[in-house]
């Protein structure tokens, strides 16, 4: 049988450890939350864009050319030339989105994203967790599911404030 002569230092313990399962489950709940505002978001945007799209493809399939009006050739060729921007516009955002939900599918539940910096080649993600096995596995995760083609980690450091949380930076080559 053991005593604890020190009761209130367990406690804290304790209660710091109950306040860490929270930051994380709340952090946790607004990741999804933000990853489903983006979906709602794009969905619209992609209905939008195909509404937008069908009433184009009607107007092109409306215009009738004569044979001496240069000018109608080459507002058609505007207009063909905006279609075509528009479908690669939907595609890129369906390929977002699969990003995305990749990126929320394979989170560790320790793991809590900060940010994401997406550009043409590169994304990369900032976050904390609680151990680094958990950072190694979202990074093999990512390269599993076909998110980049490499992964690097180039900065995992502890914060003196909060020495049980590693503070990482991903970095996905796409």
């Amino acid at each position: 049988m053991s005593i604890n002569l020190l009761p209130w230092r367990h406690e804290k313990s304790i209660c710091a450890f109950q306040k860490s399962q929270l930051r994380i489950l709340f952090y946790i709940a607004l990741c999804f939350i933000f990853i489903i505002l983006l979906k709602i978001y794009l969905l619209r945007d992609e209905k939008i864009m195909g509404l937008k799209n069908i009433a184009l493809q009607k107007k092109t399939d409306q215009i009738v050319l004569s044979a001496d009006n240069q000018n109608n050739t080459l507002l058609l060729n505007k207009i063909k030339l905006l279609y075509s921007k528009k479908k690669k516009a939907i595609y890129k955002n369906k390929h977002i989105e699969t990003l995305l939900q990749s990126i929320a599918n394979d989170l560790p539940p320790s793991v809590t994203l900060e940010s994401l910096a997406l550009t043409q080649h590169q994304l990369k993600i900032k976050g904390v967790s609680s151990n680094l096995a958990d950072i190694t596995h979202y990074s093999n995760a990512l390269l599993l599911n076909k998110v980049g083609k490499s992964a690097t980690t180039p900065n995992i450091h502890n914060d003196p404030q909060h020495p049980s949380d590693l503070f990482f930076t991903l970095e996905v080559v796409l």
